[in-house]
């Protein structure tokens, strides 16, 4: 069945390391973009710093990319420019789409996989949007999607679910968690008069939108991943949310 031909709003990669990672600065931002960040922000006493810049290669355009390291998370997050942060339905956040973005994205990490910190969970996030003419038409597009009927009078919706996986990734021995969650938006403009009048708001566009987080599971598995292992799961992670975005929610 072909599904939405879903865009990519943004992008997560979440490391959970072994080791506390408080400190100053490091070279990764360098490593993966090529030269130093835009913005630095640090925050001494939450013992965390980020890195921010913007970010294009080949099928991502126009995105900014953050890099946040607090204790015992790294977090690289890739997500819409400033000035394109407004128009959700009209697909202008977009920063890609799910059948090559994502895929671009995570081998730009391919060397820094090799040589990061030691990991004791993985996790890769992404938000995908699917613009539509109407609410009901959301509606309709996830009966098809989601094993609920949505028909009738529905004025709002949210679904979420997380539906495990066993025996993925390499040597199939990783228990995963597909967290799913599902729902109908709309953008609206709120204009305000002056003198001080009752705001009026107007519906901009409307659209489906599928938040993803694919994630190694806390317990029943090994107290570490392999640094060899890191790549070949976030390219399983990236299926398992494919296969989410196209076929629905299945077991």
């Amino acid at each position: 069945m072909a599904g939405p031909r879903w865009t990519v709003e943004s992008l997560r990669l979440s490391f959970f390391t072994m080791e506390p990672m408080v400190g100053g600065p490091r070279t990764w931002w360098q490593e993966i973009v090529g030269e130093e960040p835009e913005r630095r922000t640090a925050l001494p006493r939450q013992l965390s710093w980020q890195d921010a810049g913007s970010f294009s290669i080949e099928e991502i355009h126009d995105a900014e990319l953050t890099l946040h390291l607090e204790p015992g998370r790294v977090d690289w997050r890739l997500g819409p420019s400033a000035s394109r942060q407004l128009s959700l339905a009209t697909g202008e956040t977009a920063i890609g789409h799910l059948d090559k973005a994502p895929s671009t994205f995570i081998h730009q990490f391919s060397k820094w996989l090799s040589e990061c910190p030691p990991v004791k969970r993985l996790a890769f996030g992404s938000v995908l949007s699917y613009p539509v003419a109407s609410r009901e038409e959301g509606y309709q597009t996830f009966s098809s999607l989601l094993p609920i009927n949505l028909g009738g009078d529905v004025s709002d919706f949210l679904y979420r679910i997380n539906r495990r996986r066993e025996n993925i990734g390499p040597g199939s021995q990783y228990l995963v968690n597909r967290l799913s969650t599902w729902a109908v938006v709309q953008v609206q403009e709120i204009a305000l008069s002056l003198p001080a009048t009752v705001p009026q708001a107007t519906i901009q566009g409307t659209a489906c939108r599928l938040e993803l987080d694919i994630n190694t599971a806390p317990e029943r598995n090994p107290p570490s991943i392999p640094n060899e292992d890191l790549l070949p799961l976030l390219e399983t992670f990236l299926e398992l949310g494919k296969e989410i975005a196209i076929r629905g929610d299945i077991p």
